[in-house]
């Protein structure tokens, strides 16, 4: 299976690694650890045109922003996903350790085409902000592209940077319930991004009625 097409300035991250990564971890620090280093090796992988290249785990936590130890373990929890897979090298008569040999599974670059999250390409000149900052905006630009009322953009990034997300997948699933309930149909009492996502409305319960009924009501200020 063939991968997307990336867009100009972007290459795909897919949305399966991601989500393997949010069932084999569940505290937020882990995952946002291998999150970063899917995204890191991402890069490396997208500069040198195939899935197995050889670094020193410093070169990466420079790409990553990160200290030496925290990159390490960033990327030995992206291992126990099973998405990447380390050798370790030796130097002969030597303390010194070689390069590792990482390589990025092939079952997470054969995925559907269409499932893919925009990531900025890498580039020589040294300009890129840290992985993390990559990351949330990435995921941001993700939830920007499916909320219906684009206003305020600053304002909401604002608000997604300050608050506790879930996984993103549940924010889009969510996300997707209002946008089918009757409430939605009408633009008007669509409340701005960052009044949504300042309101953790991704935990609201919105029956089924809610979602299908096709009775007209009449409606309040939103809240």
């Amino acid at each position: 299976m063939s991968a997307p097409e990336p867009h100009e300035g972007w290459f795909p991250i897919y949305e399966e690694s991601i989500r393997q990564i949010e069932r084999t971890f569940d505290r937020e620090g882990a995952r946002r650890k291998a999150m970063a280093a899917l995204l890191a090796v991402s890069r490396i992988v997208n500069l040198e045109g195939k899935n197995t290249f050889t670094r020193r785990i410093a070169s990466i936590a420079t790409d990553m922003s990160y200290s030496y130890p925290h990159a390490a373990e960033a990327l030995q929890l992206l291992a126990s996903t099973g998405i990447l897979t380390i050798h370790t090298q030796s130097v002969p008569n030597s303390k010194e350790k070689a390069p590792s040999v990482y390589t990025l599974e092939q079952n997470v670059l054969r995925l559907e085409p269409t499932a893919f999250t925009k990531c900025p390409r890498v580039s020589n000149n040294n300009q890129e902000p840290p992985i993390n900052e990559i990351l949330i905006d990435s995921a941001f630009s993700t939830f920007w592209d499916s909320y219906p009322r684009k206003v305020s953009k600053p304002s909401a990034l604002k608000a997604w940077k300050k608050a506790t997300l879930p996984p993103l997948p549940d924010i889009l699933a969510s996300l997707e319930r209002h946008k089918a309930s009757d409430q939605w149909k009408n633009p008007q009492f669509i409340p701005h991004p960052a009044t949504w996502i300042n309101g953790c409305r991704w935990q609201d319960e919105i029956s089924p009625k809610t979602q299908t009924s096709t009775a007209p009501r009449k409606y309040g200020h939103y809240k």
